[in-house]
C-alpha cells in the first residue's frame, strides 16, 4: 500500500485558499476582546503587610479582616472627607499568609487607584479598632484617659505658642542676649523633663488607677530597679543643670538609664515565665504594663522632686534678667514643657494603641498606578492566538467534511 505525506506545499495551499475565512475569524476574536476591555471597568490593587505577632493568630486575623463589618467600615471611613468623589466601586479584600511566618499580605481591590488605597488604610484601622474592641474594659478606658490628656495636652501647647509669639511681637524681642543663653538652654532641657515627668505620671496613674491589683512574687526585684532608675534619673538631672544637655556625659546617662530600663524588661519576663509559664501574651502585657507602671510613677515622684530643686536654683539666676527677658523666658518655658509633654502623651498613646492588639503595620498601604485587569494587551493577543487557531482548525474541519482533495485525499 503506498503511503501518502502531507508536504508543506499542501499546507500552504490550505492556508491560502481558507486565509480570508481564518482573518475574518482572527478579526472576530480581536473584536469581541477589544469590546471586553472597553465594557469592563478598569480594577485596581493596593497592598500592604502586616504582621500578626504570631503564627497562631494569622489564620484568626485573615478571617477578621476579610469579615463584612470590618469592610464596611473600611469603606465608610474611605469615603469621608476627599474620599467622596473618588471611584471606589465594590472593593475586594485578598489575604495570604506567609506560610511559616506571621507575616500577611493583604491585598484590596477596587475602581481607582486612591480607592484603593484609601480603603486598605481604612481596612486596617478598622481591622485594629475591632480586635480593640475584643480587648478588656480596662484597655479601653486607659486609651479613653490618655486619649483626653492629649487633646488637652495639644490645646495648653497651642495657647503657649500663641502667647509667646503675640509676647515677643508686642515687645518686639526674638532672641535672648548671650549672656542669657547659657542659662536658659539649661532650664530648657530641665523643662523638657518636666514636660516628659508630668506625662509619664499622668499615664502612670491612670493604669493604676484602672488595673487590676497585682502582687508580683519578687518584690526585692523591682525595688532595686526603683531605687537604680531613681538614682539615674537624679544624676542626669543635676549633670543637665551643670553641663547642659548636649553634653557626652548627659548623653551616656540617658544610654545608661535606656539600658537599665531593657534590663528590668528582661528580668521581668524571666521571673513572670518562671512563676506563670502558662501566661498568654496579652496575660503577660498586662502584667508587665501594670509592674512598669509601678515603678514609672516611682521613678517620676522623686525626679520631680529633684527637678523642683534644681529649677529653683536657676530660677534665681533668671530674677537678675530684665523685664523683657525674665516675660520672654517664662512663655518659652511654658511652651517648651506643653511641646515636651503633648510629644511624650502622643508617644505613648501611640505605643499603648499599638501595644493593644500584637499586629503591627510592616509596609502601608501603596497602590498601582495601572489597573490590574482588564489586561488589555494580554487580551488580545490571546484572542487573535486563539481565532488564529481556531480559524485553521474551523477551516480545516470544512475541507475535511466536504471531501475535499488536498490535504484531505492525502489523510
Amino acid at each position: 500500500m503506498e503511503e501518502s505525506t502531507i508536504e508543506l506545499i499542501d499546507i500552504l495551499r490550505f492556508l491560502k485558499r481558507r486565509f480570508k475565512f481564518i482573518l475574518a475569524t482572527v478579526v472576530v476574536f480581536v473584536l469581541a476582546a477589544a469590546i471586553i476591555n472597553y465594557t469592563t471597568p478598569p480594577v485596581y490593587e493596593a497592598s500592604l503587610t502586616l504582621r500578626a505577632g504570631s503564627d497562631k493568630t494569622v489564620t484568626t486575623y485573615s478571617e477578621i479582616i476579610k469579615s463584612k463589618s470590618v469592610m464596611n467600615e473600611a469603606v465608610k471611613r474611605a469615603k469621608t472627607g476627599d474620599g467622596q468623589s473618588i471611584n471606589i466601586g465594590s472593593p475586594k479584600v485578598i489575604v495570604k499568609p506567609v506560610k511559616g511566618s506571621d507575616i500577611m499580605v493583604v491585598k484590596v481591590e477596587a475602581g481607582s487607584s486612591q480607592g484603593a488605597k484609601l480603603v486598605a488604610t481604612g481596612l486596617v484601622d478598622s481591622f485594629i479598632d475591632s480586635l480593640q474592641e475584643m480587648q478588656s474594659l480596662e484597655n479601653s478606658l486607659v486609651r479613653k484617659s490618655i486619649e483626653q490628656q492629649l487633646d488637652k495636652a495639644k490645646k495648653e501647647l497651642e495657647e503657649n505658642e500663641l502667647k509667646l509669639q503675640t509676647y515677643k511681637k508686642d515687645h518686639q524681642i526674638e532672641e535672648l542676649s548671650n549672656g542669657t543663653k547659657p542659662t536658659i538652654e539649661k532650664l530648657v532641657a530641665l523643662d523638657k523633663l518636666s514636660g516628659q515627668n508630668v506625662a509619664r505620671m499622668a499615664v502612670a496613674k491612670v493604669k493604676l488607677q484602672i488595673s487590676q491589683p497585682f502582687v508580683f512574687p519578687n518584690k526585692v526585684l523591682i525595688d532595686n530597679y526603683k531605687t537604680k532608675i531613681i538614682k539615674q534619673e537624679t544624676q542626669l538631672a543635676f549633670l543637665i543643670s551643670e553641663l547642659g544637655e548636649g553634653h557626652p556625659e548627659v548623653v551616656s546617662s540617658k544610654i545608661a538609664i535606656e539600658q537599665t530600663k531593657k534590663d528590668l524588661n528582661d528580668d521581668l519576663e524571666r521571673v513572670i515565665n518562671i512563676d506563670a509559664p502558662g501566661l498568654s501574651v496579652q496575660q503577660y502585657e498586662e502584667i508587665e504594663s501594670v509592674l512598669l507602671a509601678e515603678i514609672e510613677q516611682a521613678v517620676a515622684i522623686r525626679q520631680k522632686q529633684t527637678l523642683n530643686k534644681i529649677t529653683s536654683q536657676l530660677n534665681g539666676e533668671i530674677a537678675k534678667f530684665n523685664s523683657s527677658e525674665q516675660g520672654l523666658v517664662n512663655l518659652m518655658r511654658n511652651s517648651h514643657v506643653a511641646q515636651e509633654k503633648h510629644s511624650t502623651l502622643k508617644s505613648k498613646y501611640e505605643v499603648f494603641r499599638a501595644q493593644l492588639t500584637d499586629v503591627r503595620i510592616v509596609d502601608p498601604a501603596s497602590a498601582s498606578s495601572q489597573p490590574i485587569r482588564p489586561k488589555k494587551a494580554l487580551n488580545l493577543i490571546l484572542a487573535a492566538t486563539i481565532g488564529l487557531f481556531s480559524g485553521i482548525v474551523i477551516a480545516f474541519l470544512y475541507e475535511y467534511t466536504k471531501g475535499n482533495t488536498g490535504i484531505h485525499a492525502k489523510l
